[in-house]
């Protein structure tokens, strides 16, 4: 019998069962454990020049998935659209039937409704919905936050419908704790970044910034900004997205904005690895800013 190829064409994208393709005759079993494959979980392989994301390590466990459990938490938030896993996080899973441990696996059991299941990419998956509420419930406050925003935005859910989906489990563990991050959602938020310093600026003693506000003289568009009170013309900016022509888009975006008589607060990464630093000097700016005005008006 003719030994079959090292590399057969339909194992070369996606992860695969070593034993199914063993019994099909495609690999032998010396052949599975050779160097054109990577081993992800038991039995599971994907071709070794295929690239690893969070959204293969995904596809790869919904293969050993009992048919009760369906991939859930940040790995669902994935596939719906919002990739900010690595690569070394495990998958999360929830189950309605104990199974496991399995090494690569984040697996808790719950309740699951068939409402609360659908799938994407052909993997059984929690809702958006019940996607955001595994998270909320069970990532701590910011974490949460961060990928809720992500979540929402991509799936353009609102906050109400959040919180709606809220009362509907109110009284199930972590019912108060998801309550509480979903009122400091916003899908908005363009970046992690963003969520965090959003965050922040509400328990800084300053008056809550509108996000994402678009800037107008004159009925004409001139910029939208991450943060703005309007009332002073203050707007704060992120620039952690600068690079290449975004730079040279920015600065246009910034010498339009002092034209129309608006004043710029910068925040980089740096500043948010000092956040108490970076409050302060904002208060400064913010308290600056009033004063300013108020001199103008005189």
């Amino acid at each position: 019998m003719s030994r079959p190829p090292a590399r057969p064409s339909q194992l070369r994208r996606r992860p695969f069962l070593a034993s199914a393709a063993i019994s099909a005759g495609l690999l032998t079993r010396a052949q599975v454990r050779s160097l054109p494959w990577r081993h992800l979980f038991r039995d599971v392989y994907v071709s070794a020049s295929v690239q690893v994301t969070h959204k293969l390590m995904v596809e790869a466990a919904a293969l050993i998935l009992p048919p009760a459990a369906v991939i859930t938490g940040r790995s669902a938030a994935v596939l719906w659209g919002a990739p900010m896993s690595d690569i070394d996080d495990p998958v999360e899973v929830l189950t309605a039937r104990r199974f496991g441990p399995v090494a690569g696996l984040a697996i808790r059991s719950g309740n699951l409704p068939p409402e609360d299941v659908d799938k994407r990419w052909g993997t059984p998956v929690t809702t958006p919905l019940r996607t955001a509420w595994e998270i909320a419930r069970t990532c701590p406050e910011v974490e949460a936050v961060e990928w809720i925003d992500a979540l929402a935005r991509c799936r353009r859910l609102s906050r109400r419908a959040l919180l709606v989906n809220a009362g509907h489990r109110a009284g199930t563990p972590g019912s108060r704790r998801a309550t509480k991050v979903f009122t400091l959602c916003d899908p908005r938020a363009e970046s992690p970044a963003e969520s965090r310093l959003r965050l922040h600026l509400f328990s800084c003693e300053l008056p809550n910034p509108t996000p994402q506000y678009e800037v107008r003289v004159d009925g004409f568009f001139v910029a939208r900004v991450d943060f703005a009170w309007p009332e002073l013309r203050l707007a704060i900016e992120y620039d952690g997205r600068w690079h290449g022509g975004a730079l040279t888009d920015d600065r246009r975006r910034w010498r339009a904005l002092t034209a129309a008589g608006w004043e710029i607060f910068p925040v980089t990464a740096d500043d948010m690895r000092s956040i108490d630093r970076l409050m302060n000097e904002l208060r400064t700016a913010y308290k600056q800013r009033v004063v300013d005005l108020a001199g103008k008006t005189r």
